[in-house]
């Protein structure tokens, strides 16, 4: 499998599709409050221990114990706006709160498309979310 995080563009259908690819396990990361354009450092940390978990221990080319074939981990991208806080910056609570919508709508056009296109191979999709990404997935 792959050991890159790629960025998801909901606009773009072979990004949205991952080239027709399906995977025995997709990990799809949601940034934080502040994070846009990348996977944010937390959710970055538990692609890369979610991914060391499952390689190969022994050298024999396959996971310990698991007929696991293939991984990959990406991300939504979104607007992901800075908390609102007074006298700090110039996010309003608006703003915040139609980031995530952004982050709902392109998080669901991509779950759709995955479950449409793999759905009958039993694809498994692992959501990782921190902060203002936990609060996307748990609207979706």
């Amino acid at each position: 499998g792959r050991t890159g995080i790629d960025q998801i563009d909901v606009n773009d259908s072979s990004s949205l599709t991952l080239d027709g690819v399906c995977y025995d396990v997709l990990m799809v990361g949601v940034a934080g409050s502040g994070e846009h354009d990348t996977i944010g450092a937390p959710v970055g940390a538990i692609s890369k221990s979610f991914l060391e978990t499952l390689r190969d221990k022994s050298g024999d080319g396959l996971p310990d114990g698991d007929a696991l074939r293939s991984f990959r981990s990406v991300y939504i991208p979104y607007e992901a706006a800075a908390v609102p806080v007074p006298l700090v910056n110039d996010v309003t609570v608006d703003e915040y709160f139609a980031s995530i919508r952004d982050g709902v709508a392109k998080l669901t056009t991509f779950l759709e498309s995955r479950v449409a296109q793999c759905g009958d191979q039993k694809e498994k999709i692992v959501l990782a979310g921190y902060s203002q990404g936990a609060l996307v997935i748990s609207q979706v």
